[in-house]
């Protein structure tokens, strides 16, 4: 999947907890700017890994701006967590 704003909208608003490489991250995006721009920060819950980055939606689509580490990095994450959802949650019910 190489489609930035697709690998964008697979990180839900506000807080989730995701996997990523066996370890479970803590995952909070952020939305502004009327949907135009998102700050997303990932950060391991059992290590001081983390993933950070900005995305800003221009004339071209959608450019990424890593924070303290590569492009490549940041959209493994993007591409590869899975988000878990809470058993009692709704959307744990499907």
């Amino acid at each position: 999947m190489s489609d930035l704003a697709a690998l964008l909208a697979r990180v839900t608003e506000g807080y989730s907890e995701a996997l990523y490489d066996g370890k479970r991250f803590a995952v909070t995006r952020q939305t502004f700017n009327r949907g135009n721009s998102t700050k997303i920060f990932a950060r391991c819950l059992q290590d001081q890994q983390f993933f950070s980055c900005n995305a800003y939606r221009t004339t071209q689509g959608w450019r990424l701006y890593p924070c303290e580490m590569s492009a490549e990095s940041v959209l493994g994450f993007l591409e590869h967590h899975q988000r878990l959802v809470a058993p009692d949650s709704p959307q744990g019910q499907q």
